[in-house]
């Protein structure tokens, strides 16, 4: 559908530079059909009135197609937002497993533009699910993907399995920086948090390849 709507904005932007060009031709027949009619009728004047009423013709076709653009941008927005929320997990608002992995391979097409890839796997979730119910895990989880935005913001993030995400970053190559922004992810997880009333402190194994010199 995306598609079409571009489709769609091409052709009638092609109708509009049409229709410009018909408007001057309109013009210019106007005047050759008048002047003989009327030879009082100063030339200058009668294509004066006629170049006017031809670009009012366009700037009233301009303003259609600005309308047209408008609504067609908003549709666009719509469709690529209802895409986007069913495409995610519903608890952590990460994407689901099946849309993250198109995507990477999509950031993978290209071998010129580096993509980073980290692999998050939350510790001990099993524990704390058995401790303090599957409640406390799920809020374990949601502040993981929250700090994971923190951490990386822009990233795309994936949740791959019940405690697995991943983060693709698009253009990083840098090995030293990202381990070091995989550090501050690891201090920011280890901050206590509250969880059904218990102070927790989460922690989680990470895994790191950069594309294309590593095989991912």
């Amino acid at each position: 559908r995306v598609g079409s709507l571009e489709r769609t904005r091409d052709s009638y932007r092609r109708v509009l530079i049409g229709a410009v060009c018909l408007a001057g031709l309109q013009a210019a027949a106007i005047a050759l059909l008048l002047l003989p009619i009327f030879p009082s009728l100063q030339p200058q004047d009668l294509l004066l009135t006629i170049a006017g009423l031809a670009i009012l013709q366009v700037v009233l076709l301009r303003w259609g197609f600005g309308q047209l653009r408008l609504n067609l941008d908003a549709l666009d927005a719509e469709h690529r937002a209802l895409l986007d929320g069913a495409y995610r997990d519903a608890l952590t608002g990460a994407h689901g497993r099946a849309h993250f992995l198109r995507a990477l391979r999509d950031l993978l097409v290209d071998p010129k533009r580096p993509v980073a890839y980290l692999q998050v796997d939350m510790d001990n979730l099993k524990v704390l699910n058995d401790a303090s119910g599957h409640a406390a895990g799920d809020q374990a989880l949601v502040h993981l993907v929250q700090t994971l935005r923190l951490v990386f913001p822009g990233a795309l993030i994936g949740r791959l399995g019940g405690d697995e995400f991943g983060i693709a970053l698009v253009g990083s190559d840098n090995r030293p920086a990202l381990l070091r922004v995989a550090q501050h992810l690891l201090v920011a997880l280890a901050q206590p948090i509250f969880i059904d009333g218990r102070q927790v402190r989460l922690s989680a194994t990470m895994g790191l390849a950069v594309w294309p010199s590593d095989a991912i």
